[in-house]
């Protein structure tokens, strides 16, 4: 599980952004405003969470190698 968790970490990021991709094409749909909101909110949500998953692992790799 351990050597997964950075691809589940990228696998977050690219997967907020397609929602907040999502959330743009929908706004420019002219769909409701709520639409919008909850794609582009979650999708900002979960590539954070990504991100900051991602960054995390990496220092981690990069502190246990100089060790």
């Amino acid at each position: 599980m351990k050597k997964y968790l950075f691809a589940i970490s990228l696998t977050l990021m690219f997967g907020g952004m397609m929602l907040i991709g999502l959330g743009q094409i929908a706004e420019a749909c002219k769909t409701t405003y709520y639409v919008n909101l909850w794609a582009t909110g979650a999708g900002a949500v979960l590539g954070a969470v990504g991100l900051i998953a991602s960054l995390v692992i990496a220092l981690v790799n990069i502190k246990k190698k100089g060790e």
